[in-house]
Parts: structure tokens; C-alpha cells; sequence
């Protein structure tokens, strides 16, 4: 993200706007439920989701909210969805 925010600043000389829009799911529960066969969620898988949910949004507004700042505008949007 920071190495993309580097490339859009030289080639448009601002960012005004950044839109963090990931989301996934495992489509298992985390936990086993009783009487079906379908395991529960491992600490890595849950940590996956996790980080592509949520330290994407991190690491994306972390890389143009300095700009942002020193321009003194912008926005940061954060939508996160399976379909």
C-alpha cells in the first residue's frame, strides 16, 4: 500500500479519496457445530480473515493518511462484504 501511494502521489500529485473495500469469508462456523460434520474455524484461518477484513484497511489508510493530513482533506471509506 505505501509503495502504491508513492506511484498515484508522483503520477496525480494528490490522493483525496481512498476506498478499503475487501471482504471474505471461510464459510465454516468458528466453532464445530453438534451433529454435523463440518469442522470449526483453525486460529490461522480465523487470523486470515482477519487480517484481509480489517489490517488491509490498516495498512491502506496508514499509507495515504499522512498525505491526507498534510493536504488537510480527504476521505477514507471502509466497506467490507462476501458478495
Amino acid at each position: 500500500m505505501e509503495r502504491l501511494a508513492v506511484e498515484v502521489l508522483k503520477d496525480l500529485g494528490s490522493i483525496d479519496a481512498l476506498v478499503n473495500c475487501v471482504g471474505d469469508h471461510l464459510g465454516k462456523p468458528v466453532v464445530a457445530r453438534p451433529g454435523m460434520k463440518e469442522e470449526g474455524m483453525s486460529e490461522a484461518e480465523w487470523h486470515h480473515i482477519v487480517d484481509l477484513n480489517l489490517t488491509q484497511a490498516f495498512t491502506g489508510s496508514k499509507a495515504v493518511g499522512p498525505h491526507m493530513l498534510t493536504q488537510g482533506r480527504g476521505v477514507v471509506i471502509n466497506l467490507s462484504g462476501v458478495a
